[in-house]
């Protein structure tokens, strides 16, 4: 994580990488029609299409998700000035939309775990490194306490898998800093969740 925030503009291929991990996000979530075409259309960067189709779905906490993270891929593609406010905008729409849900909700923090791990990116990229630190730490603790909460839920397996991954990498004169930000990771363990949120959530060709 700490070598993560380090980077600047050259983040945005990593960033579109984690972008197709977190892809699927919805697919443990029953799966109307409705989303399985956004799903389709952000798969294939028919970001306008994806945006259009948005508009139909009657979930507000998947309507903002959705919207939100094609505004991620739109300003990572176009690295638009305006498309960055209006992913700033637009997240924080959806976070408030998000945080209103009863604590009972299973999807409220994984979902706000995924929006805060693309605010810390796009922070990191443009070398905002503690702002870019403080959204990852609140992604973190919100996915962690999810799995805790709802171990059963797969779908949180990609962010675990991600930080764990991330961690583990941490040299050990900084791991201070990483138990800070988030909890201490484990290389093999983060494979193996990664792994298997590829396999259970259809995220990644079999």
């Amino acid at each position: 994580m700490a070598r993560f925030l380090t980077f600047g503009k050259e983040m945005r291929k990593w960033c579109l990488l984690m972008f197709w991990v977190l892809m699927a996000a919805a697919n443990g979530w029953p799966q109307a029609s409705q989303r399985l075409e956004i799903e389709g259309a952000i798969g294939n960067l028919e970001l306008d299409k994806a945006t259009a189709l948005t508009f139909k779905e009657p979930s507000d906490k998947l309507r903002y998700y959705y919207q939100t993270r094609i505004l991620f891929i739109h300003y990572l593609i176009n690295e638009d000035e305006q498309l960055l406010a209006a992913f700033w905008d637009q997240s924080k729409r959806a976070l408030g939309v998000i945080q209103k849900l009863p604590d009972s909700d299973p999807e409220r923090d994984l979902i706000a775990a995924e929006l805060f791990f693309l605010r810390g990116a796009i922070k990191a990229m443009d070398k905002k490194n503690v702002a870019a630190a403080l959204e990852l730490k609140n992604s973190c603790t919100l996915i962690y306490r999810n799995s805790q909460r709802f171990p059963q839920n797969r779908e949180q397996l990609k962010l675990l898998g991600i930080f764990n991954v991330a961690m583990s990498a941490i040299p050990k004169k900084l791991k201070w800093l990483g138990s800070v930000l988030c909890f201490p990771g484990n290389l093999n363990l983060g494979i193996r969740q990664l792994e298997t949120a590829a396999k259970e959530s259809k995220l990644l060709p079999q």
